[in-house]
């Protein structure tokens, strides 16, 4: 994106990560994950019906805005263009009278 910088694009380190690992295998190394929830199997689970509303819902969001992204991307593009038009037409007018003047 326009006059993004490579930092702005980064995302942020974790809270707590204070940047290198200090063990061999990352900052994970040694610990234990907690067993996680078995995923719904059939789609007669409710859980499973859930989940897959809330993904319907979420991708229809993103869907929508993306589509309002780029409208608004090209209206920034517009009011940039205009922006510039009125600068070259304010320097001319200066120029002009500078020119009349030194006459």
């Amino acid at each position: 994106m326009a006059g993004e910088t490579e930092r702005s694009r980064r995302k942020p380190a974790a809270v707590g990560s204070g940047g290198a690992s200090s063990s061999p295998g990352g900052s994970r190394a040694g610990k234990k994950r907690a067993p996680s929830k078995p995923m719904p199997q059939g789609n007669d689970d409710p859980a499973y019906k859930s989940l897959e509303a809330a993904v319907t819902s979420l991708t229809t969001e993103r869907d929508h805005l993306k589509g309002a992204l780029a409208a608004a991307e090209a209206r920034i593009a517009a009011l940039e263009a205009e922006n510039r038009k009125a600068v070259d037409r304010i320097s001319w007018v200066i120029d002009s009278l500078q020119s009349a003047l030194d006459e």
